[in-house]
């Protein structure tokens, strides 16, 4: 394959987010964080909004894994033309090239 570091890291990094995933959820679900303080509140909020940006990453791995599968990683979906390699090693989940980025 020929994204296959590409591939090996966001695979890695995807069992770091669900894993991270797992670990906020079983905080807040029994209301304490690490050393057993109560969750107040905020940082309900301050987790949401984590998970929330936890998630989006966790959806553009696997958008950039079905497309390698599909054989459309790398191609700019404005365009139709190749990312450069460069580029995807740089920001695994571009969907754009860097003339339709800059347009």
């Amino acid at each position: 394959m020929k994204f296959n570091k590409i591939k090996n890291h966001l695979e890695k990094r995807l069992v770091l987010l669900e894993t991270h995933l797992n670990k906020i959820d079983r905080e807040l679900s029994n209301k304490v964080v690490g050393d057993g303080v109560e969750v107040s509140a905020n940082v309900k909020v301050i987790n949401e909004n984590v998970v929330d940006k936890i998630h989006n990453e966790v959806r553009l791995i696997n958008l950039a894994l079905d497309q390698m599968v599909e054989g459309s990683y790398g191609i700019c979906r404005y365009c139709g033309k190749l990312i450069a390699v460069e580029q995807l090693e740089r920001f695994p989940y571009s969907q754009q090239c860097a003339s339709c980025r800059n347009h």
